[in-house]
């Protein structure tokens, strides 16, 4: 896809495809990505298909004729992809093979998951085989053609022109729209009649709950995987309006802590104990991690020499053996290299009130990472981030004494932790690292500012990989920053930081959700289900995630 449309910003967080930190939207339903199920001649077509839409949709015209009805929009999208998919130059005859290969997996999938047993599943999957039979001059496919006979032979009198339009306009975006929007008010007028819906907004209702009910595995939008929650993310009216340009109104209040200094050493002791005990609870095999930490992070390093060899660089001091022992051959030496982590392993904690419920759980996940990262040679750091008080402090008030200006930026008072820096081992951060189980440290959330204090401090340090990892379970939550610019201002700057960190070939960041899928900012992420299943299969993901870099 990269090398096609020469975007070098392609790349997939999931299954949704991104241009540099924007989605793409892809909404046809044969379009959408199954990295498991999908076979690799499908996934060509699907890239193909993509391609194709790159070159011959004016996405601002597609999306300025949207119709308002949801089955409508879904029948529009399908009708336009279908349009670019049967563009293909004659001089590209793999490219026709890897979408027929694509249209035919999908249409064979929806089939056999048994959508085709509903009038409703049936009417979507017979025009969407008419259409591309027409499209591409090539007959429907052969396993369900005798299925929708009967259907096709209902319909064809009633969209017969629409059908030979669409033939005859899809080299022209504009003109083919027209009659694709006339198909998709008479595939909703079917619908509506089937439904036997009363009035209007009782069909309209229904239509809508067919729609989920039915199209669920097909028309994925925002859908998370099971049991785990998307991130949410909006654009930025003030974001949009200070050209995308991040405004702190105050930062006079800002603090940079060790957590030392916040918690008496008394109460940081009963944490550590209360920890302790918890971690032996778990069992974890921690020289186990520390072995694949150090598989992973390791590069070999030149050491000293092996001597006594075979081969290798002649080693002067066994030259009079070759005169005394003639049949003596080991006199030779060679390069012993040993793996050396030279590595630096940054956590950035939300310390966000919502947090507050895995505080223990993530406390100690850090003091095993740190401790097996201890054992491996690798330097760690721990580091928090929250505010000082709750809905904007003192910048809040000084806001509204100034008459309360347009777009004033970030509000509250952040606060940025220390719990552990990279100099100090794991068994003298002990105490501190223990320290994350005091909840009242936990307030609001800024996470841009977090992750730049965080990556400048990880960039100061001479290591061949600087990896910094994000713990959080939400998007930034500031009340006073929402009440002053608007919900999404610090969702924005956050994509903004991560996507230009992600750009940096000096630092790797990672996203670790906490019952989350983070994947709407990063695009290295895995989520954490910390409260069913801390055992060494968590510490496996968080491997896994640092081992599967997406570039």
């Amino acid at each position: 896809m990269r090398g096609f449309s020469s975007v070098p910003d392609y790349y997939f967080r999931g299954s949704h495809l991104y241009k540099d930190q924007y989605r793409v939207p892809l909404f046809a339903c044969h379009i959408q990505v199954d990295l498991k199920n999908d076979s690799f001649p499908a996934l060509r077509g699907l890239a193909d298909s993509i391609n194709l839409r790159f070159i011959h949709c004016d996405e601002a015209l597609h999306h300025s004729l949207f119709p308002e009805s949801k089955l409508e929009r879904f029948l529009f999208e399908l009708l336009e992809q279908l349009r670019v998919d049967s563009l293909v130059p004659d001089l590209y005859s793999g490219m026709k093979r890897n979408l027929h290969d694509r249209f035919e997996e999908w249409s064979l999938q929806y089939h056999h998951s048994g959508l085709t047993e509903s009038s409703l599943g049936l009417l979507i999957y017979t025009i969407a085989q008419m259409v591309w039979s027409r499209l591409n001059n090539t007959p429907v496919i052969e396993e369900t053609e005798d299925l929708l006979e009967a259907t096709r032979a209902g319909i064809s009198p009633l969209i017969g022109d629409e059908l030979f339009q669409l033939k005859k306009t899809c080299c022209d975006q504009s003109e083919y729209a027209k009659y694709a929007l006339s198909l998709a008010k008479k595939f909703r007028q079917f619908v509506q009649s089937e439904s036997g819906a009363g009035d209007e907004d009782s069909a309209q209702e229904e239509l809508e709950e067919i729609d989920l009910l039915a199209f669920s595995l097909l028309f994925n939008f925002d859908e998370a995987q099971e049991g785990v929650a998307n991130a949410s993310l909006g654009e930025s009216k003030s974001w949009m309006e200070s050209k995308q340009y991040y405004a702190v109104f105050n930062s006079d209040y800002d603090t940079n802590k060790s957590v030392d200094t916040l918690v008496r050493k008394e109460l940081l002791a009963e944490y550590r104990e209360e920890l302790d005990t918890s971690i032996q609870q778990q069992g974890i095999n921690i020289p186990a991690v520390s072995r694949r930490m150090k598989q992973m992070f390791a590069v070999p390093e030149r050491d000293d020499w092996n001597y006594a060899q075979e081969q290798g660089y002649i080693d002067g001091r066994r030259l009079s053996q070759v005169i005394s022992t003639p049949t003596e051959r080991r006199i030779f030496k060679d390069t012993r290299f040993q793996p050396q982590a030279d590595c630096i392993l940054s956590f950035l904690v939300d310390c966000s009130g919502s947090m507050k419920q895995h505080a223990k759980n993530v406390a100690m996940m850090l003091d095993i990472l740190c401790r097996a990262a201890d054992r491996a040679g690798i330097q760690t750091e721990v580091l928090g981030f929250t505010t000082s008080t709750w809905s904007g402090g003192r910048p809040m008030q000084e806001w509204i004494k100034q008459g309360k200006p347009k777009n004033p930026g970030r509000m509250n008072e952040v606060s940025h932790l220390v719990f552990k820096t990279p100099e100090q081992t794991w068994r003298k951060s002990r105490q501190s690292i223990a320290a994350l189980m005091k909840q009242d440290l936990f307030r609001e959330g800024v996470d841009g500012e977090a992750i730049e204090w965080a990556a400048e401090r990880l960039l100061q340090h001479n290591a061949q990989r600087r990896v910094l990892t994000v713990i959080s379970d939400g998007s930034p939550m500031d009340s006073a920053t929402n009440i002053a610019n608007d919900a999404y201002y610090l969702d924005n700057h956050l994509k903004q930081v991560i996507s230009q960190y992600e750009k940096n070939p000096d630092i790797d960041i990672y996203g670790l959700g906490v019952q989350l899928d983070l994947s709407t900012y990063y695009r290295n992420y895995t989520v954490l289900h910390m409260d069913e299943h801390f055992n060494n299969v968590t510490f496996g993901d968080i491997l896994a995630m640092w081992q599967a870099r997406r570039f």
